[in-house]
Parts: structure tokens; C-alpha cells; sequence
């Protein structure tokens, strides 16, 4: 088990994480210090000790006053650390995230991804804010304690420290039965989640279908496992928490037979018998709650791990990006030499051959699952060919394309990915500085017009989730216009035009054509490959034909 992640978060705190232990510290040396005090105005008040009581009682309320506003202090902060250090790392997975090769990422469902990313992170960075100063306050409190039991009653302190050391022991063996637990438990709540997410998002399909009952029963499933692991972790719990309470409980009682017994004998003043019982359990107490750091601790491994998990995912080679106008002016065309791709079952594009002239439409057709979308994710730079050439064509010279050159294409899947914001901030990737005219433009273009102008706010109407205020035409123009808007001199329509009426889409591919745009249509419409100038058929992974 490796704890990099953790402690590469638990350095970046570290500022925070001093504060707190320093005020943790603090706050334990009051609790030490308020059992003596205690005992001087019970000795005080049965006149054992010569002294003011007011004085002492004036003294031991500045002391309850000073731990209280520590502990607030302490609650403050952690809760400032946890979230900071939450939300940092939630950013540095994303941006690292958004680095990983594609095929590597989709190894993960994506609701098991944003478990990780919210959930998980969310344990490690409690655990960041919380474990190394609970370290420190325990110890601190743990030494005070017993160095002030060791001045009343030497026997009972060195006792005390063995029974919390036999409690240190039990935690040990109560972690190893945990580790595995805690890891299986975070897995299986994030199916949960994940099938939980595909049942919100295929609501229409569902009830289309009638198949209530099914999902039902596939969730019911799926939390008998989670809620069986979750049972056997709160079992071990159970045992360890009655053996640390028999423990405590047990120490507590055998110090106030032993003070009793010394009180009878005259050695002690109740007092000290006061003041022994309040440090006995200053001295075992902190052990139990060491003890109780353990869990913690597992499951901040734990999540760790899966965290880092998605850190270790194959990086893709990204390079510096070039201007995609001024290359794509001098661009003549568009080559492909011999590509070859395969998802690791058996190969999807065989060897792919061809030219995409400049300014001009080119379909691709065929059967389901001739690699059609994947020659366009090939071309966006979303996939990487095993072996082959993608090459752009100049007029004094032969480039290979890159991921340097991804913005020299704009991708529309058949998803269409709209995102939660209004109609400008779909179109313009939330640019922070549009430019509306473009914007209207690409609307122009894109045969929105009539759509936005019936929108209740015109272009700033909040769509929701992918885009669930418009139809599936409606949302198929807003990614072209999109696509449009990003500027790219090629443009990827992955069935981007299905849904759309043959007028509509005769519209919108001539005036693409008109603004120069290149455009790789994938489509099985005979209305749109007869407005294309080239049609490439695909079959086994090659082109089979073109004309």
C-alpha cells in the first residue's frame, strides 16, 4: 500500500496542520491542567489546603474559558484545511485527468469517477486536517497526564500507560482486519453511484420500457454487497469498540478503588482522589481515541490508493499548440497513410488510406461498427493511431499531425455533450470574453435563429443538463454552431445532422462549405452524401470504396 498521494497533499498543509497541532496542544495542556486546578478547589473548599476559594474558582473557569476557545479556534481551522485541501486536490486530479489518454480513462465508469473524485477526496482531505493533529494533542495530552499522575500516584500512572499500550495492541490487530474491508466497502458504493447515475440519466428509456421492477431489482443487488461489507466492517467495529470501553471502563474503576481505598487510609485528600480520576482518564482516554485513528487512517489509505489509482493512468503526449488559422490557410489537405487502431480486442481500422481535400465535404459511410467514429476520434487527436501517418498537406511541405494540432479540428459526437449554462456559454465553451457577433453568426449558420429568437431569453436561456430544454435537431445545431464558433478550419460531424430535416441539412453543409470550412461528415443519408463532393465507404476497417 503506498501513501504518496496522501502525503503529497499532507506536505502542501503543512502550515495549517502545525497550527493545529500547536492549538491541539494547547487545548490537551489545559485538560491537564484544569484536573489539578480541580483538585485545589475541592482541597480548598474542605479546607485540606490553605487558600481562597474564589481565587481558585476564578482560575479554574479561565482555564475552562482558554480550552473552549482553542477547541473553537481548532474547528475553525480544520474545517478551513479540510476544504482547502479538498477542493486543490479535486483541481489537480481534474486537470491531471483531462491529461490521460482516452482509452486509458474509460477503464473507469464515470459514476465510479466522480465517487473518486468527490467522495474520496473528500476522506483524505479530512484525514489531512485531522490525523497529524490528533496525533500531536493525544501525545501531548498523554505525557502531561501522566507526568502530573506520576507527582500524585507513580503505581497508578505506570498502570494506566500499560493498559493503554495492551489498547495500542488491539488497534493493530483491528487494523489488519480492517484494510481490505474499508477498500471493497469505498468499491462498492461506487457501483451504487454509478448505476444510480445511469438510472437519472436513461429515465426515458426506462419508463419507455416499463422496466421499474428490473432496476429494482439491479440495485437491490448491488447494495445487498455494499450493505454486507458495510456489516462486517461495523462488526469489527463493535468488537474492538466494547474491548476498548471494557478496557477504559475497567481502568476507571480500578483508579477509584485504589484512590478509595488511599482516601480510607488517609495517603490522599479527595482532591488528589478528584484529580487522580480526571487524569486517569487523560491518560487511557487518549489512547482509546489513538486507537480510533486507526480506521481513519485505513480509509485515508484507502481512498489514497483509488486516488492515485487515476494519478498513475497513462498520460497522453501533449505538446505546444499551434494557431489553427494561419496553418490552416496554407493547408492544402488532409492525408491519412496506412492507419491502423485497435481497442485491444482485435483491430477496428485495418489500414486506412485517404485524402480530405480543403473546402470540401467528404462523407463517411458504411456498416455499424466499421470504425467510422473512430477514424473521426483518430482525427480529432481524441485516439492515437498504432501505426500509420495523419499528415497535413502544404503547399511547399508534408506536416504529421499531433496533438499540437488538435485545434485545427472541432469534434461534434453523436452525444452532442451540451453542458449545463445558457445558449451563449454552450456555443462559446463559457469564453469570459465572447464575441458576440461571432456568436451570432455561428448561430446564423448553424439555423438557430428561429430557435433562440423562442427562447424566453434569447441567447442567455439557461439550458439544463445536456441541453434538456431543446429537441435532438435543435441540440445537434447548437454543437455545430459550437463547432463553428471554436474557429477550427475542420470540422468533425459524427452523425451531427441525423435528426435534422433533409432541407435543414442541405442549409447547413452549404453554408459550412461557404465559410471554407473542411467537413468530414460521418452519415448513412443518401440526401447528404449526394451534397458531398467526396463519399468514402468503410467496410472491415478500410475504405472499401470511395467516388
Amino acid at each position: 500500500m503506498t501513501q504518496n498521494f496522501f502525503k503529497r497533499f499532507l506536505r502542501g498543509a503543512w502550515r495549517n496542520i502545525l497550527v493545529l497541532s500547536l492549538l491541539g496542544m494547547g487545548a490537551s495542556a489545559c485538560g491537564v491542567y484544569l484536573a489539578l486546578v480541580s483538585k485545589r478547589v475541592v482541597d480548598t473548599a474542605t479546607g485540606q489546603m490553605q487558600g481562597a476559594l474564589l481565587q481558585e474558582g476564578l482560575v479554574l473557569a479561565a482555564v475552562i474559558i482558554i480550552q473552549l476557545v482553542l477547541q473553537v479556534c481548532v474547528t475553525t481551522l480544520h474545517v478551513h484545511t479540510s476544504a482547502s485541501v479538498k477542493f486543490k486536490m479535486q483541481s489537480y486530479l481534474t486537470e491531471r485527468f483531462l491529461k490521460k489518454e482516452k482509452l486509458s480513462a474509460d477503464r473507469f465508469h464515470s459514476g465510479e469517477l466522480v465517487h473518486r473524485l468527490s467522495g474520496d477526496t473528500l476522506i483524505v482531505a479530512e484525514g489531512i486536517a485531522e490525523i497529524v493533529p490528533a496525533f500531536a494533542a493525544i501525545g501531548a495530552r498523554v505525557l502531561l497526564s501522566f507526568v502530573a499522575l506520576l507527582m500524585l500516584d507513580s503505581i497508578l500512572a505506570v498502570l494506566c500507560v500499560a493498559a493503554g499500550l495492551v489498547t495500542l495492541f488491539a488497534a493493530h490487530l483491528y487494523r489488519k482486519k480492517t484494510g481490505v474491508l474499508f477498500r471493497e466497502t469505498r468499491e462498492s458504493e461506487g457501483k451504487i453511484r454509478s448505476f444510480l447515475q445511469e438510472t437519472v440519466k436513461n429515465l426515458a428509456v426506462i419508463k419507455a420500457f416499463s422496466v421499474y421492477s428490473v432496476i429494482q431489482r439491479q440495485l437491490k443487488k448491488l447494495q445487498t454487497v455494499s450493505y454486507d461489507l458495510t456489516i462486517r466492517k461495523n462488526r469489527v467495529s463493535i468488537g474492538a469498540n466494547v474491548c476498548f470501553f471494557t478496557a477504559m471502563t475497567a481502568g476507571y474503576y480500578a483508579a477509584l478503588a485504589w484512590g478509595a481505598w488511599r482516601l480510607s487510609c488517609g495517603e490522599i485528600t479527595f482532591g488528589t482522589l478528584t484529580a487522580v480520576l480526571g487524569l486517569t482518564g487523560d491518560v487511557t482516554g487518549p489512547f482509546r481515541q489513538l486507537a480510533s485513528l486507526f480506521p481513519q487512517y485505513m480509509s485515508v489509505c484507502a481512498s489514497s490508493d483509488r486516488l492515485e489509482e487515476l494519478e498513475g493512468l497513462h498520460e497522453e503526449e501533449l505538446l505546444p499548440e499551434i494557431e489553427p488559422e494561419p496553418f490552416y490557410q496554407k493547408m492544402k489537405a488532409i492525408e491519412l497513410r496506412n492507419v491502423r487502431f485497435s481497442y485491444g480486442e482485435g483491430e477496428v481500422l485495418t489500414s486506412i488510406s485517404g485524402i480530405f481535400p480543403k473546402g470540401q465535404l467528404t462523407a463517411v459511410t458504411g456498416q455499424s461498427g466499421a470504425g467510422k467514429s473512430t477514424l473521426l476520434n483518430i482525427l480529432a487527436g481524441v485516439l492515437k493511431p498504432e501505426s500509420g501517418e495523419m499528415l497535413a498537406l502544404l503547399e511547399q511541405e508534408t506536416v504529421e499531425l499531433n496533438s499540437a494540432y488538435r485545434k485545427l479540428f472541432a469534434y461534434v459526437p453523436q452525444e452532442f455533450l451540451l453542458l449545463s449554462g445558457t445558449v451563449v456559454e454552450n456555443i462559446t465553451l463559457f469564453d469570459e470574453n465572447p464575441d458576440m457577433e461571432y456568436v451570432k453568426f455561428c448561430i446564423r449558420v448553424a439555423e438557430l435563429e428561429e430557435v433562440v429568437k423562442n427562447l424566453p431569453q434569447g441567447m442567455d436561456t439557461f439550458l439544463g443538463e445536456d441541453g434538456s430544454r431543446l429537441s435532438g435537431g435543435q441540440r445537434q445545431r447548437m454543437a455545430i454552431a459550437r463547432a463553428l464558433y471554436s474557429r477550427a478550419g475542420v470540422l468533425l460531424l459524427d452523425e451531427s445532422t441525423s435528426a435534422l430535416s433533409a432541407d435543414a441539412e442541405k442549409k447547413i453543409l452549404d453554408r459550412l462549405k461557404q465559410c471554407g470550412k473542411t467537413v468530414i461528415l460521418v452519415t448513412h443519408r443518401k440526401t447528404a452524401m449526394s451534397l458531398c463532393d467526396h463519399v468514402f465507404v468503410m467496410k472491415g476497417g478500410h475504405i472499401d470504396e470511395q467516388f
